[in-house]
């Protein structure tokens, strides 16, 4: 889910606000509106959907491709310290998949099970817990975009291997984290007192938040 959020959210008239997100789809174009202010500006996303300061750190990814042919039981991911296993049926045990009607479906009970999100014990066995260092991000019918909740290079240690005839990852291990991303900052000046609505949208994802401005 595309977030975003500006810093600060209260400040004097003359005084600059940054706006921040997440969520978004990877190195897409992503439109900044504040409409009270007739303000719109486009910034690219990094490689993990995000968009920030300057000095932003990349976020490590991978990318999880199927064949377009389901999974057996038994198969496996390893993504970080975390090992999936796809199964017909999750039972109590943490990190079992449900192996879904198609590929497709795999992939999304996968995510499902990644981010805590959707049926616990029915898409993913009811004993899994949230990534604890990793989201799963981008999904389509054939792949998974998967990054680093922390930015930097130390994202570029984490596991990404598979057990499985018709997954693949680019490599074993993610890649793409680093201290600066050169994503450019959005920074909005308001020079009257109000209450702003600030829009982000890549033509998919969208997500909205506010500031306040007041008197000096």
């Amino acid at each position: 889910m595309a977030t975003i959020t500006a810093t600060p959210s209260s400040l004097s008239e003359g005084k600059p606000v940054v706006i921040s997100g997440s969520g978004f789809d990877a190195s897409t174009v992503v439109k900044v509106s504040v409409p009270a202010l007739s303000f719109e500006s486009e910034i690219v996303s990094d490689a993990a959907g995000f968009f920030g300061t300057d000095d932003i750190a990349d976020h490590a990814t991978a990318l999880l491709t199927s064949d377009a042919t389901n999974v057996t039981a038994d198969d496996t991911v390893v993504i970080g310290s975390v090992t999936y296993t796809f199964k017909a049926a999750p039972t109590t045990v943490a990190n079992e998949v449900k192996i879904g009607a198609d590929a497709a479906a795999t992939l999304a009970n996968l995510k499902k099970a990644i981010n805590l999100t959707g049926v616990s014990g029915t898409d993913y066995g009811s004993a899994t817990v949230i990534h604890p260092t990793v989201t799963a991000s981008t999904l389509t019918a054939t792949t998974l975009l998967l990054y680093a909740k922390t930015g930097g290079t130390g994202g570029n240690s984490l596991a990404s291997t598979e057990g499985s005839t018709h997954l693949a990852f680019g490599d074993t291990v993610f890649a793409g984290g680093s201290a600066a991303s050169g994503v450019s900052a959005v920074i909005i000046t308001p020079n009257d007192e109000g209450t702003y609505t600030v829009t982000a949208t890549d033509g998919t994802n969208s997500a909205s938040t506010s500031f306040v401005v007041w008197t000096k």
